[in-house]
């Protein structure tokens, strides 16, 4: 999204060569329209993909207690802005817990400790996989949450 174009710092839309829409946002950033293409897939995909789980866990949105966001993907993010476009379930903000390299972590963790170890290496064997890109119903998910729009209580 962070593209740099060579001209005077300006704000505003735009249009470019080949009618491609710039929107200027500050200092020669600017965002296109496959910019926000992207960052509807994007966002749908992370959304059927949640839908999808909560479902087969017998679970709707309003029976979560909080969301835990691992990486480096948590450090920048704004949550208000990412439940605005459905990228998180609507929770209260403080609900929201950054957790950072949680895999650095937890690898740290089961080399260090037995218990720890056993305890994973049971929650292992109840994982059950669910593929989402193979079934229809991912793909009705999928459609279903191109809009940007925070989660409904209902379907994605």
């Amino acid at each position: 999204m962070d593209r740099k174009v060579n001209s005077a710092p300006r704000t505003g839309i735009q249009f470019a060569r080949k009618k491609q829409i710039l929107i200027f946002i500050t200092g020669g950033i600017v965002l296109t329209q496959a910019d926000v293409r992207k960052m509807q897939l994007a966002v749908a995909a992370i959304k059927s993909g949640v839908r999808m789980m909560l479902e087969e866990a017998g679970l709707g949105v309003s029976d979560l207690d909080g969301i835990f966001v691992a990486g480096a993907f948590g450090a920048s993010l704004n949550v208000r802005n990412a439940t605005a476009v459905g990228l998180l379930p609507s929770l209260p903000e403080d609900n929201v817990f950054f957790v950072g390299n949680s895999s650095l972590a937890g690898a740290r963790k089961l080399l260090l400790s037995g218990p720890e170890r056993r305890k994973v290496e049971s929650y292992a064997r109840k994982i059950k996989h669910i593929s989402l890109a193979s079934g229809r119903a991912f793909q009705d998910r999928f459609i279903a949450a191109l809009e940007l729009k925070p989660y409904s209580g209902g379907s994605a």
